[in-house]
């Protein structure tokens, strides 16, 4: 734009000047995320409005760490809920988005089960799986072709035999982790 402006004095006396106005449209920030469990990235997808210009990306990942370039992955050191931010420069016109992400915690599966035992009837699973936060559903599978649901489950086997028992944890996140043991009856 062209900008004129004019003074004048008490007196009566008229000047002015001209100069150019260049005006900029700002950028709109925008991102989505793809929450992750621990020991993989979290992913950040730019979905902001960019008019002409060059644009730059700055990340804040709320872990006091950042990133730039449009699309990214952040891996945090620690399960947790961030605020990400997203700051979007396009010829010095700036916007910015903040969003809650999560790191999502794994189970740290651990089970206890019977020790060699003549008698196959109702054997106790103590289930000792653990996690930092959120919640957790559980399958066991008895190595013999029945499943449980319950945390801490009873079993009776149909024969006497070595049966490897697994339990899976998957959490609210859908993070999922197992471990495994055998179970000797005599």
């Amino acid at each position: 734009y062209n900008v004129r402006l004019y003074a004048t004095t008490n007196y009566g006396y008229v000047d002015s000047t001209s100069f150019q106005v260049t005006t900029f449209e700002l950028p709109t920030a925008s991102f989505e995320f793809v929450n992750a469990c621990e020991g993989t990235p979290v992913q950040f997808l730019n979905r902001s409005t960019i008019p002409s210009g060059s644009a730059t990306y700055s990340w804040l990942y709320g872990d006091n760490t950042t990133g730039a370039g449009a699309n990214t992955t952040h891996l945090y050191n620690t399960p947790g809920i961030y605020m990400a931010r997203l700051i979007v420069d396009v010829n010095g016109c700036k916007d910015d988005v903040t969003k809650y992400v999560t790191q999502a915690p794994r189970a740290q599966v651990s089970f206890t089960v019977p020790s060699a035992t003549c008698d196959n009837l109702g054997l106790s699973f103590d289930n000792n799986t653990t996690i930092a936060f959120g919640t957790v559903g559980y399958t066991w599978e008895f190595g013999d072709g029945n499943i449980s649901t319950n945390a801490n489950p009873m079993h009776t086997y149909n024969s006497f035999n070595n049966f490897t028992v697994k339990l899976k944890a998957s959490t609210g996140f859908g993070c999922i982790d197992s471990a495994s043991a055998q179970v000797s009856l005599i």
